[in-house]
């Protein structure tokens, strides 16, 4: 679930012909314009077609609306796990598990060491 925000410029500010980004895969360009129209589109959060895992075997490349995903997808350090992932919810939850735990681990920085960022994406 998203909103349309978060993958609009995939969809409607691509530099190819059509204006949507090349690597999304069939299955989004059909379905998302329909789902999110720039004209009069919800600012509400969309459900894009379900779970994901629901959808492979198929062509799980495609299957990346955000860039994050896709590069997931595509990377060949990431790809295999992400296909085991999506084959195996026991491995993917064992994991997912472990990364939460090993994220609960890491100490937070106060005072003069730590930073509060007025943007996430940039190191002030």
């Amino acid at each position: 679930m998203a909103h349309c925000g978060a993958f609009a410029s995939r969809i409607y500010n691509s530099s190819s012909g059509t204006g949507v980004d090349p690597m999304l895969g069939p299955t989004y360009t059909v379905e998302v314009p329909n789902v999110d129209d720039r004209r009069g589109g919800t600012d509400g959060p969309v459900e894009l077609l379900g779970v994901r895992q629901q959808l492979l075997p198929g062509r799980p490349e495609e299957l990346g609306m955000f860039t994050s995903d896709q590069l997931l997808l595509t990377s060949p350090f990431s790809a295999g796990k992400d296909k085991l992932f999506a084959r195996n919810s026991a491995i993917f939850h064992s994991s997912f598990s472990a990364a939460m735990v090993k994220m609960g681990n890491i100490d937070i920085l106060t005072g003069f060491n730590g930073e509060i960022r007025k943007n996430y994406r940039v190191v002030n």
